[in-house]
């Protein structure tokens, strides 16, 4: 005779299973310390340093952010014929004066100084020089004029008219050869000279030197016993130093206007070339 056991049924209850495991999980973090795993900084995160950056903004105000020099590491000096030498010689070097050579001395020997190939921070005439910039991200206004630039060296403030003193800068015959070897050589420059407004303005180029200015008031003159209708007319000759590009001639004074009998306070000059 066999013998039957009555089976037990086993319930099933949706997310029993699911339910205890989260309860499980949480009692475990419960029976853990406090502390463990959690680093909390004594000071606020802003100032911690705990990623290095890759970002930096720095700003130097310093003394030497005045300087109007900012030099070349690979040529140290111009050279040239008969010992010519011009070097650096403002602050940033081992020995030197401080701002020996401005934008308005005519000394050839400040070349190095008043050329932007060997001083960084010089008039570079192939740029186009845009105005400062103010906090909302506007161009300024002020400064931009020849006959009114800033002065401050800091701030937009200060005027200046440039041209009431000559202007000297020097710029390299190829301006595509880099080599320290043309750099350096003072034969491998243009000179450049913008004139005063009282000279009449302009610009004059000439090879590395001074520039040479001639006057010359020919024989007889100035004279002021000529009548209006004489009828006078005088040719003068002079002799044209070698190399001249531009010959200006001007007359002045005089009550003649261009009609030959008006009066306007102007004489009447004519340049032949």
């Amino acid at each position: 005779m066999k013998t039957r056991f009555p089976r037990k049924r086993l319930l099933s209850i949706p997310g029993a299973w699911w339910g205890a495991a989260p309860a499980a999980f949480l009692a475990t973090l419960m029976a853990l310390p406090v502390n463990a795993g959690i680093q909390v900084p004594d000071e606020p995160l802003t100032t911690g340093n705990r990623v290095a950056p890759n970002i930096l903004f720095i700003l130097d105000d310093s003394g030497s952010m005045a300087w109007r020099y900012m030099y070349s590491l690979d040529v140290t000096r111009i050279t040239g014929p008969n010992d010519f030498e011009s070097v650096q010689t403002a602050d940033n070097l081992a020995s030197g004066g401080d701002a020996d050579y401005g934008n308005t001395d005519s000394n050839p020997i400040g070349i190095y100084d008043q050329n932007y190939r060997t001083n960084g921070l010089y008039y570079n005439p192939t740029l186009t020089y845009q105005p400062w910039v103010t906090a909302g991200g506007s161009d300024m206004t002020g400064g931009t004029s020849y006959t009114s630039a800033y002065t401050d060296v800091d701030l937009a403030s200060g005027s200046i008219n440039l041209g009431n003193n000559k202007q000297i800068f020097y710029v390299p015959k190829n301006t595509t050869d880099n080599t320290a070897a043309y750099i350096g050589n003072v034969e491998n420059y243009w000179r450049y000279e913008i004139r005063t407004t009282a000279a009449g303005g302009g610009i004059v180029r000439g090879p590395w030197g001074t520039v040479s200015e001639t006057i010359t008031v020919p024989s007889g003159f100035p004279r002021s016993d000529l009548d209006s209708d004489g009828g006078w007319g005088t040719a003068y000759s002079f002799n044209v130093p070698a190399g001249t590009a531009v010959l200006d001639v001007t007359t002045y004074g005089g009550t003649h206007g261009d009609d030959w009998w008006g009066t306007n306070g102007r004489g009447r000059g004519q340049t032949c070339m």
